[in-house]
């Protein structure tokens, strides 16, 4: 009997982690599938990404909030970045105006700092997996006046910025494209920036998340809100 629940434990534990390799391997694939979506884009749209690791990251966003670096001049404007590590891993971004610094101004004057309320407008957000070409079949941009999303409180500890859960306004504006990586780029901006991503299914709304979609935001512009609804 001892033999008996001996053998059993062990098939169990084999089963285990047999599945648990399985599920590693399929995500794998998954993640294998992406990056051949994306590659195809980046081919098409002639995109050319610089890499960055989780350490220049930290070092960027540190220079930035606390050391008060202006972004410009350790971000290149225009130029495509690609996060290899960490909680907005195979995240592409680009800025392509870091904001309204006036002239003479305090640093902190018009900068998005930590809690700040934002309010994120978007236009030509295409689904890379079926995507041909720039046409008429956007997934959804949230453009309407009457339904916006804003984000909130994002922090330089915890850098899953996934603060995008209001959305209001007018139900008949599909307004379900959402990513936690749409707020990742207010940490280089003052209110009035803009910036172009590319964001993983890892980071994507749960609606696009469980089909392992990837979303393209051809333009996303960040400006302070008139007002915060309760």
């Amino acid at each position: 009997m001892k033999n008996i629940t001996l053998y059993a434990i062990t098939l169990l534990m084999l089963l285990v982690s047999a599945a648990s390799c399985s599920d590693t391997q399929s995500y794998a694939d998954l993640v294998k599938s992406e990056e051949d979506v994306i590659e195809n884009f980046k081919d098409y749209a002639g995109i050319d990404a610089i890499e960055i690791d989780e350490d220049i990251l930290n070092s960027w966003t540190t220079k930035v909030l606390a050391d008060s670096i202006d972004p410009s001049t350790i971000l290149v404007k225009d130029q495509w970045y690609k996060v290899t590590e960490g909680d907005f891993k195979r995240l592409y971004f680009r800025i392509k105006d870091f904001g309204n610094r006036q002239d003479g101004a305090s640093f902190y004057k018009n900068k998005i700092n930590v809690g700040s309320y934002v309010l994120v407008r978007y236009e030509d957000c295409y689904l890379l997996n079926d995507f041909k070409e720039f046409d008429d079949r956007k997934a959804v941009d949230n453009l309407d006046p009457y339904s916006y999303q804003m984000i909130y409180n994002w922090n330089t500890s915890y850098y899953a910025t996934t603060y995008y859960a209001y959305q209001y306004g007018n139900s008949t504006s599909q307004n379900t494209c959402t990513s936690g990586g749409l707020a990742f780029p207010v940490r280089f901006m003052w209110f009035g920036g803009e910036a172009e991503l590319i964001v993983p299914f890892s980071l994507v709304e749960s609606d696009y998340s469980s089909s392992y979609l990837t979303l393209y935001y051809g333009k996303v512009r960040y400006t302070k809100p008139s007002y915060v609804p309760e």
